[in-house]
């Protein structure tokens, strides 16, 4: 798919185009909207009946806070999240925190703190299809 299909994709998609537009209104720093959504959308719309956005099991959406890398700031922001929005199944995650649970959670060594959002979203299966909330596929 060309980046000019996926942009005309998401752009016809009000429920997506919303949700890019609650995430880039919600203040959190650096945050993107993760894969699956997008993934869903592709899908659905290419390949299936259209997209149904109450199929979407969670709308996960990373950000960057180095200044705080505790469960209760990614609690924080999925409220901040909901209270703009109730309807998606908001999940955020801070990705300067990655780090401190990683390998006690899937093993290995230790793993190097992540410095920008697009540097974690680079080690996701599905990074090429998540794009920063404000950037190439904008909410306006």
């Amino acid at each position: 798919m060309r980046e000019d299909e996926l942009r005309d994709l998401v752009q016809h998609s009000p429920w997506l185009i919303r949700a890019l537009g609650v995430v880039r209104d919600s203040g959190l720093p650096d945050a993107w909207i993760g894969a699956g959504a997008i993934r869903d959308l592709v899908w659905g719309e290419r390949y299936g009946d259209g997209f149904d956005p109450s199929s979407v099991r969670d709308l996960d959406v990373v950000f960057l806070d180095a200044a705080d890398l505790s469960r209760d700031n990614d609690d924080r922001a999925t409220r901040r999240l909901v209270a703009a929005w109730p309807e998606p199944p908001w999940e955020a995650k801070i990705q300067a925190a990655v780090h401190t649970w990683y390998p006690a959670k899937f093993g290995g060594g230790p793993v190097a703190p992540l410095r920008t959002i697009a540097d974690a979203v680079a080690t996701w299966p599905e990074y090429a299809t998540a794009p920063p909330s404000a950037g190439p596929v904008s909410a306006s």
